[in-house]
This record gives structure tokens, C-alpha cells and sequence, in this order.
């Protein structure tokens, strides 16, 4: 997760090769040359903000960015590729950080992530000024964005953070949702769920199902919940008299936090009054043997069953007296 000497000179890499950049002023090696005699220089980005300013302004120039992009609100990737192509420098944006990496087995989702963004800021878009910290500070604004996209929420009073953050999560359908810290408490209030179980379901039934179909005879509807319920699952599924929560919202992980499990189970045992002893269960859920995540219990003739994949929970509510 360290942004070494020789991981970032390969990030500039392609940037090296397209652009104006200047290291050795020396025409007569080439660019992976000089790459490997540029130490000195990538030393210079990581540590001296005006070597890392002046030698961004060459890229910016290169890529010849409009200065109407700075109003651009949606669909920002789609349109630098497009940039991009017109001129001939790249096949595309994330084609272009694809190709910074000489050893892809060291392409994982951070690494490409914290890339994409500060390309967003070497090629002009909602470029971040550069401060005492240089580059540093923007490695670090790229981190916050990629742990944010494995969360519900994004809470930044930064503007050109939250824009490039947004430009990265449309194209890669991460929907976390983006809010400025005077909006969060009415978020808070406004999407956590405290109404009894009726409540919800009438509420999610009122409107048709996003999604239905028959299998093996059974009518099955997928509904949309108006809010998060148990402050985790937004969407509810019928199947006869089976109601089964899930959360069906994409993030940038294939796995929970711990403190996913903490809060939701707490909320679980909290809501439906299960006297279990709530850290015994959440230890449970965060073992590495798949048929111990559950737990399961009768409230008088009803069956309810919480249990986890190892990504995502399912609650499964079984009324009998439902048809």
C-alpha cells in the first residue's frame, strides 16, 4: 500500500512516454531508459511539490484537457476517453493506467483505483492544487476514495475530491453515495428503518416488484425497500411464505468489515429481542468455517434465520400465516 520509488516511477510511466515530461533532458535514451536512471526525478515528485507542479503542468498541457471539463458532472471517464482518442494519445482512460503497470500481477483493485484518480488529476480534471505536501496529499485523497467505495456513504466537504471520486465510482458502478458532513444526519435519519416488521413490508409492497418470475412453480418477487433496514438490507424477496432480506447495492469489496457484522447483528438481536449473547455471535460470523455463520431462532410460530455468505447477510423470515 506504500507508494515506493519504484512503484511510482512505473505509474508515471506511460504519462513518460506520451507526454512532455522532462528527467535527464536527454533525447538520445529512451523513455524505459531513463525511467531507470530517474530515481533522482521520482525522488523529486514524491518530495518537492514544485517539481511535481511544474512537470504536471507539462502533462496537462500535452493532453490538451478543455477547460470546460471542470463542469462536467457525469460521465466524466466516457468523455476524457473520447478526449483521449481524438487527439491519438491513448486508447482510453483506463486503458492508459492499464499500461502504466510493467508487472500486472501487481494490478490489484487499490493499486488501479488510487492510479485512475491521480490520472484524473495529471490530466486535468478537477485538479487538485498542490500544497507544501505535493503528490503525498493527493495519494492520500486517493486512498480515502477507494475505502469509501466499499462503504454506503462517501462524507467529504472536498469538492474536487468528491467530483473525481464520483467520476471513478460511475464508471466502476460503485454506488456509494457521496454527502457533505451538514447532510448527514438527516441521511441518517432519513434512510435507517426503525418501523416494525409489518410496517416495513407494507411499506415495500405498496409498490410493484422491481423484479418477478415463476421457478419450479413458486411466484417469486424482488421488492425495494424505501430505506435500510436493520440499518444493512435494501431490497426484500417473497417466495410463498418466506420473506428473505438482502443488500443488493454494488461496492468496490467482495467481503464485510468487521464492524458490519457488530452493527447488524446487534441490530438484529436488538430489533427482533433475541437474548443471545451478541459477541459470541459475531464471532460466529467472522469465522472461516462457512456453516457456522448463521443463527437461528422461533418468535412463537415464527422462524428467523440470519446467516452470511462471507459477503453479504440474508435474513430469512418464515410466517406461516402468510400464503
Amino acid at each position: 500500500m506504500e507508494s515506493g520509488v519504484p512503484e511510482l516511477g512505473s505509474h508515471f510511466k506511460e504519462l513518460m512516454e506520451q507526454t512532455s515530461f522532462d528527467i535527464e533532458n536527454n533525447d538520445e535514451l529512451s523513455v524505459k531508459e531513463i525511467l531507470q536512471k530517474s530515481a533522482d526525478f521520482v525522488h523529486s515528485l514524491l518530495n518537492n511539490p514544485s517539481a511535481y507542479k511544474e512537470n504536471r503542468i507539462k502533462v496537462q498541457e500535452d493532453f490538451q484537457l478543455t477547460s470546460n471539463s471542470g463542469n462536467w458532472d457525469t460521465g466524466v471517464i466516457d468523455k476524457i476517453d473520447e478526449h483521449l482518442k481524438s487527439i491519438g494519445k491513448s486508447d482510453g482512460f483506463l486503458k492508459l493506467v492499464e499500461n502504466s503497470f510493467d508487472d500486472k500481477s501487481k494490478m490489484n483493485r487499490f493499486s488501479f483505483f488510487t492510479l485512475a484518480y491521480q490520472y484524473l488529476n495529471l490530466v486535468g480534471y478537477k485538479a487538485d492544487e498542490i500544497k507544501n505536501s505535493g503528490i503525498k496529499n493527493h495519494l492520500q485523497d486517493a486512498t480515502h476514495a477507494f475505502y469509501a467505495g466499499h462503504c454506503d456513504f462517501f462524507i467529504s466537504m472536498d469538492k474536487k475530491l468528491t467530483a473525481k471520486s464520483k467520476a471513478i465510482y460511475e464508471k466502476f458502478n460503485i454506488q456509494t453515495k457521496i454527502i457533505h458532513p451538514s447532510d448527514l444526519l438527516n441521511e441518517l435519519e432519513t434512510n435507517l428503518l426503525k418501523n416494525g416488521i409489518e410496517e416495513v413490508l407494507t411499506s415495500a409492497f405498496k409498490n410493484m416488484p422491481i423484479d418477478s418470475l415463476i421457478e419450479d412453480g413458486i411466484q417469486k418477487s424482488l421488492y425495494r425497500l424505501d430505506n435500510y433496514f436493520l440499518d444493512y438490507f435494501t431490497h426484500t424477496q417473497t417466495e410463498r411464505n418466506t420473506i428473505i432480506f438482502s443488500k443488493l447495492q454494488t461496492n468496490y469489496s467482495n467481503f464485510l468489515f468487521y464492524e458490519e457484522h457488530d452493527t447488524l447483528i446487534r441490530n438484529f438481536n436488538d430489533y427482533f429481542g433475541v437474548e443471545l449473547d451478541s459477541n459470541s455471535i459475531i464471532e460466529k460470523f467472522k469465522s472461516n468455517i462457512k456453516e457456522e455463520r448463521f443463527v437461528q431462532y422461533f418468535l412463537g410460530d415464527v422462524y428467523i434465520k440470519l446467516l452470511c455468505d462471507g459477503r453479504q447477510f440474508y435474513l430469512f423470515i418464515n410466517l406461516p400465516t402468510i400464503s
